[in-house]
């Protein structure tokens, strides 16, 4: 199993101010004014051992992971990061209009579907789009966000075979070469989990969901979802603190995610979903945070903890 992150913000896209890329370039230059950078090799070794938040971006698109099971392409979600997946698979044979790929909606919140108006392959025949949801009404939803009042070309413009499926919850479906479950998780209008197997390897995908005030049962149906999961992909928006001051928004926090992640043997926890408002500084704070949560609950720190950023790869 290959999972590349194409869109990992929540809510709404957030492309970078010019106060944060100032802040930035202030941050590099501090410390390059002491470095050795006097031949290509110096060079690469003073960027590769800047901080996160120096040397890179988490990025502003909304949520898309991509996974690839032995040639079978899967999205999950279709947020504004489904644009640059799509122009990514028309290297391959998405291009000549003769491939498929299989998606998979949590649910229909904007940042989760305003992708699919910019997603290139959907507009090119002999293509074909496959979209799975517990939801009884996807295509007429997915149709309203491309009315004419809100986009100039309709989804039934776009020149792609589409395909819609609703899947029961607690049941596991073949799927191509690999098997598929979906459970409910706690949002406002409801929102789905996601367990992909295949090969004896798993990733779970369980974005949008809040767990405070739940129930016992929800959680420990939670936990045997995610039981033993190689990745687990879980919603992270807000700060403990965050996450009981906003009540019934439908978000979770970091912690959180490792509580449960402990609970049922995941191997790698991905934090996702980030809140729009934290610059790159202020989330990696936050992922110092929340290493020295795991490290305070944690038996032993077997769970591997991994921040969201596009561009990010796990093979599995």
């Amino acid at each position: 199993m290959y999972v590349r992150f194409y869109g990992v913000r929540g809510s709404i896209p957030t492309p970078m101010r010019t106060e944060e890329y100032m802040d930035k370039l202030r941050g590099v230059l501090e410390r390059a004014s002491s470095a050795d950078l006097s031949t290509p090799d110096a060079r690469e070794a003073f960027i590769t051992g800047l901080p996160f938040h120096l040397r890179a971006t988490y990025g502003g698109n909304t949520s898309c992971v991509y996974l690839n099971i032995e040639g079978t392409h899967i999205a999950l979600d279709m947020g504004s990061g489904l644009r640059l997946l799509g122009l990514d698979l028309l290297t391959k044979s998405f291009g000549r209009n003769s491939d498929e790929i299989h998606i998979f909606l949590s649910h229909t919140h904007w940042d989760h579907i305003q992708g699919l108006p910019f997603f290139v392959p959907a507009y090119l025949e002999g293509n074909r789009i496959n979209i799975y949801s517990p939801s009884s009404n996807v295509a007429d939803r997915l149709e309203m966000q491309q009315y004419a009042q809100f986009f100039p070309i309709s989804l039934r413009e776009m020149g792609a075979e589409f395909n819609y499926f609703q899947i029961e919850l607690n049941k596991t479906y073949p799927v191509s070469n690999f098997t598929v479950s979906s459970i409910k998780l706690n949002h406002p209008n409801n929102s789905y989990a996601y367990r992909f197997d295949h090969a004896g390897k798993s990733v779970v995908y369980a974005t949008d969901t809040e767990f405070n005030e739940q129930s016992i049962d929800f959680i420990r149906g939670c936990v045997e979802f995610f039981k033993n999961a190689d990745l687990l992909i879980f919603d992270s928006q807000y700060t403990s603190k965050e996450s009981f001051e906003k009540l019934h928004w439908g978000h979770s926090s970091a912690n959180t995610g490792i509580d449960i992640a402990i609970k049922s043997g995941v191997k790698r926890l991905v934090f996702f979903h980030h809140e729009p408002g934290y610059p790159d500084r202020q989330l990696s704070e936050i992922y110092k945070d929340i290493i020295r949560y795991r490290n305070m609950v944690a038996r032993s720190r077997d769970l591997e903890l991994i921040p969201a950023w596009e561009g990010l790869e796990i093979t599995l």
